[in-house]
């Protein structure tokens, strides 16, 4: 369902570059461009820089190694797990309309622009997977990928740690 209102955010942001369009092709395109490129900055620079070193702090001792690694890669997906369903929807819409916008700035001759959106397609996939693992790593775990298991057990594993300290930390402590 998040996924849906990823794709439908998708419509919504595609929408001005479309109607740019009606005054070029290659305004059309660079606006698609400036769009998902700009979008992608963003949930990159949220995934990587904004990881809540505090709570790592806190848990320094309680996690290990792998899950320190699979909370710094995953940190949107395991402290808003819809906001990072939305957000792989949003960009898996963005990198499949890229092609469109791609062949339209090729059939237009704009090969540099029609390279970017080729490029989107696979410059995307990497904090597709960081926002939203889940479906991806389950279908290697479940084929026996000796990667894909080690990493999905360190994120259930994690959660369980997480909502364990969160539960924790939510009970009033009693007083001596």
């Amino acid at each position: 369902m998040r996924t849906l209102i990823g794709n439908l955010f998708g419509i919504v942001f595609v929408t001005v570059p479309a109607l740019m369009g009606f005054i070029s092709l290659e305004a059309s395109v660079i606006s698609f461009v400036v769009i998902a490129y700009g979008y992608w900055l963003i949930i990159l620079s949220i995934s990587f820089f904004l990881t809540s070193g505090e709570l790592v702090q806190e848990l320094r001792g309680q996690i290990s190694d792998a899950e320190l690694r699979a909370f710094r890669r995953h940190y949107v997906h395991i402290v808003t797990p819809g906001a990072g369903e939305v957000i792989s929807g949003l960009l898996n819409f963005l990198r499949l309309v890229g092609f469109i916008w791609a062949g339209l700035a090729l059939w237009g001759g704009n090969y540099i622009l029609g390279g970017l959106c080729i490029a989107f397609y696979f410059v995307s996939g990497g904090i597709i997977f960081r926002t939203n693992p889940l479906p991806y790593m389950a279908h290697l775990a479940q084929q026996g990928n000796d990667i894909a298991v080690a990493e999905w057990d360190a994120l259930q594993s994690l959660k369980e740690k997480l909502n364990l300290y969160k539960a924790s930390r939510s009970r009033p402590n009693p007083k001596p």
